[in-house]
């Protein structure tokens, strides 16, 4: 004998208790609210990184073509000092200008107020005087980790752990 609803036996429901959404939601709560921070710091770092990273990569690139094709390469700021403020650029011989911009909220400070670099064909610097080029790239977030981009008079790039002021 088969049970068929409404033949006086009650069939059985499924589906969840109101109890069991208000705790789901609970949790769900819980794991947002310690994940959000998280996630947030972790996208403020792959700024940094992406930052630095095609920075070092435009230098070494500018440095590798005045080598290669026998003539002096600037890599300059658009913004003065504050490379990140309109980004930087350099002029390639054959393909013309290279434009770079930091990326998220990250800045990308010289120090020294230097506003560009000229990697002679040799592979060496000329700095208008300066003994180095020091950038700084950071966030908002005082304390944290950033780069710092070391570029001496032989043209050797540095990249190296700073602490943000």
């Amino acid at each position: 004998m088969g049970l068929k609803d409404g033949a006086g036996m009650r069939s059985w429901q499924r589906g969840v208790t109101l109890a069991e959404l208000m705790i789901a939601l609970v949790i769900l709560a819980v794991v947002l609210a310690l994940g959000v921070p998280s996630f947030r710091n972790s996208t403020a770092n792959a700024s940094i990184r992406g930052t630095a990273m095609d920075l070092v990569a435009s230098l070494n690139a500018a440095r590798a073509e005045a080598v290669s094709f026998r003539s002096p390469i600037t890599v300059e700021s658009a913004g003065g000092a504050v490379w990140s403020a309109s980004g930087w650029k350099y002029t390639h011989p054959q393909d013309g200008e290279f434009a770079f911009r930091a990326s998220g909220n990250t800045t990308v400070q010289a120090g020294g107020g230097v506003s560009s670099v000229i990697f002679a064909a040799d592979g060496t610097v000329d700095l208008a005087g300066a003994p180095e080029l020091v950038l700084e790239v950071c966030d908002s977030r005082a304390g944290e980790t950033g780069r710092l981009i070391r570029v001496n008079r032989l043209g050797r790039i540095s990249n190296e752990e700073l602490v943000c002021p």
